[in-house]
């Protein structure tokens, strides 16, 4: 079995099969409503000799056809056109399986689609999706649209870039050439057409009576259909009033980079910590330009990120706004002419640690922290031992737990105990993050006082 999008829909087809065969396939496995459509004749371009389609599986006794004899040819098969909720439950069928039934096999192209069902799927369940309204022929439709940012931006491109051909390969208008859809707007318009019927409820019944158009347009929101009524300028300005109320998170999601922000420890112990703003291209993490470069970037490195350099100015700062409002102190860089990062002591450093990094990260931006604290299992850090020691036999006197075993307390870092000067000087310095013996280290205060007790 394989499959093909066009319009973000599938079609279904199979080698070797005629349309009656392929309407027992689809209801034999529970995914379309027999009569209500008919199997169509579809032109789908496919690896081709002279004697027609290259089959997936070459025969047994019959290897593959040399490359030389091989060719991009429109073929006519049966097809079926699949809804997005007859898509769905396909792919949930095929996810992770190559044989569905005797004789039934799951082709590359059908496999992948179930990829992208799984990626869609994440994006509904965190939330990254948005409401809209668009203009579908003559009429609007409300629709729930993905959004996809951060690092799932490069997730896409290398998806992209590993669709099979024939996902893409429909002829939906006759054309003598090869399709040329990139694989990225396929991919999109199935991801936008898949998270909208992922996020309605088929359950939720609509409104009888909308008070306004915006009352109408949530009602189509939570419709199976999602068609809406009224005079075409009253939902031409409403449809310019979403898209202007999804502008920020957009341009955010489209741009070519994102901000992140990266943690740098003090070279001298007397020196503050460093919030450092980076910009990080999408389709390469490892492309990284200095916000202190970016304020008079030079053609090169703006033509590697994709914008002009205005452009990329103008989205640093309002990046850097957004932030602003998930960390306090990055507003009071915003101050200055060209803000490079923010300047920490190291209770701020240990709060941006602890609790600000993983936030900016579910936002969106990206976030670098120094090696040591980001090594699973493995972080350094001051832990407590109780040394145990039993005093000697004494005659006479009562025994109790107390005299049988005493306890030494003792704070180590890492195999080395640290000595009672060293722990009296980290009790001065009042702070979750310090440096001993040339390490950063987490400290918990309690620990310290009552290795000083003992």
């Amino acid at each position: 079995m394989h499959a093909a999008s066009s319009g973000g829909n599938l079609f279904l087809w199979a080698e070797s099969s005629d349309a009656s065969a392929l309407n027992a396939i689809a209801k034999d496995l529970g995914i379309a409503r027999i009569g209500k459509r008919a199997v169509r004749k579809v032109t789908i371009w496919l690896p081709s000799t002279k004697d027609g389609p290259v089959a997936s599986l070459p025969a047994a006794d019959a290897g593959p056809p040399p490359e030389s004899a091989i060719h991009l040819a429109a073929c006519s098969v049966n097809a079926l056109e699949l809804t997005p909720g007859e898509s769905v439950r396909l792919l949930a069928a095929c996810a992770g399986k190559r044989v569905l039934r005797t004789g039934l096999l799951v082709g590359d192209d059908l496999s992948y689609w179930a990829g992208a069902l799984r990626f869609a799927a994440q994006l509904v369940l965190t939330g990254q999706f948005l409401p809209g309204l668009v203009q579908e022929g003559d009429g609007f439709q409300a629709r729930w649209q993905p959004v996809i940012s951060g690092s799932d931006v490069a997730r896409v491109h290398a998806f992209a870039a590993a669709m099979p051909g024939a996902c893409r390969a429909l002829d939906t208008d006759g054309s003598k050439a090869p399709p040329e859809d990139p694989a990225e707007s396929v991919l999109h318009q199935f991801l936008s057409v898949t998270v909208d019927w992922l996020v309605r409820d088929p359950n939720m019944r609509p409104f009888e009576m909308p008070e306004s158009l915006h009352d109408e347009w949530m009602n189509a929101l939570t419709s199976s259909h999602g068609g809406m009524k009224g005079k075409p300028r009253e939902l031409t300005a409403l449809s310019g009033q979403i898209q202007q109320w999804q502008r920020p998170i957009q341009i955010s999601a489209q741009a070519p980079f994102r901000v992140s922000f990266r943690l740098e420890e003090p070279e001298e112990d007397t020196d503050a910590w460093m919030v450092r703003y980076l910009l990080q291209s999408s389709r390469d993490p490892s492309l990284i330009v200095p916000a202190a470069e970016a304020w008079n970037l030079k053609p090169q490195a703006a033509a590697a990120l994709g914008k002009n350099p205005a452009f990329i100015r103008e989205r640093l700062l309002a990046s850097l706004g957004e932030a602003a409002g998930i960390y306090p102190p990055i507003e009071a860089s915003l101050r200055e002419r060209a803000p490079e990062g923010c300047v920490l002591d190291a209770s701020r450093a240990h709060e941006f640690l602890r609790d600000t990094a993983g936030v900016l990260e579910q936002s969106g931006f990206g976030v670098m922290l120094p090696s040591w604290w980001t090594r699973k299992g493995s972080r350094t850090r001051l832990t407590a031992r109780a040394q145990v020691k039993s005093p000697k036999m004494q005659s006479g006197g009562g025994l109790s737990m107390e005299t049988l075993v005493s306890f030494n307390w003792k704070l180590a870092l890492g195999d080395e105990t640290l000595s009672a000067s060293e722990l009296a000087a980290l009790a001065k310095l009042k702070s979750s993050l310090v440096k001993v013996r040339g390490q950063w280290v987490e400290v918990d205060a309690a620990e310290i006082r009552a290795a000083l007790d003992s």
